[in-house]
């Protein structure tokens, strides 16, 4: 049997464009790969610091209309100011939750095909998100706003529906 005989590729350098986000983050990585070897436990703590620290979304004039058309009040769930919404319907509820470095205005593009459902909506701003106060997000504190949330509800929303953290809450 004859083996086919394949010309020799050489490789080529390709020099990629890398982003400040890309530097920084592949910075961090090393940083905390580093430090974990000689100091582990200040390792964890600084990667727990990084990682529970988001960054706040900017509303767009499409998430700005969509939620000021909510039932809106800022109370204290779990120790912690928490923006929610509500937009009233005839049909069940139906509870929206957004994930890390988020807030419920990402929720507009399915407002109008629930509304028209007329399922009643409601929504939170997740701890260090949107409106809602507080600078740490774990999905533990999450959980905790949400259990404390649901509570305050006279008929808790029968169906949820979470991206990220909110799917983990």
């Amino acid at each position: 049997m004859k083996v086919a005989r394949h010309p020799v590729y050489f490789s080529t350098f390709v020099f990629m464009a890398f982003t400040k986000k890309d530097l920084i983050i592949g910075g961090g990585s090393r940083l905390l790969n580093g430090t974990s070897r000689l100091l582990p436990r200040q390792a964890g703590r600084l990667g727990y610091r990084l990682l529970s620290r988001p960054r706040r979304a900017a509303l767009d004039a499409l998430s700005f209309d969509f939620i000021e058309q909510a039932e809106q009040k800022n109370i204290k769930l779990a120790g912690i100011p928490t923006q929610t919404y509500h937009w009233p319907g005839k049909g069940p509820g139906v509870l929206l939750l957004h994930g890390w470095e988020s807030c419920t205005g990402r929720w507009y593009e399915i407002y109008e095909y629930l509304n028209e459902a007329g399922f009643s909506i409601y929504d939170i701003d997740a701890p260090a998100h949107g409106r809602s106060g507080g600078d740490n997000f774990t999905v533990i504190e999450y959980t905790a706003v949400l259990s404390d949330y649901l509570k305050t509800l006279d008929d808790p929303p029968r169906y949820w529906v979470g991206h990220s953290g909110g799917g983990m809450a």
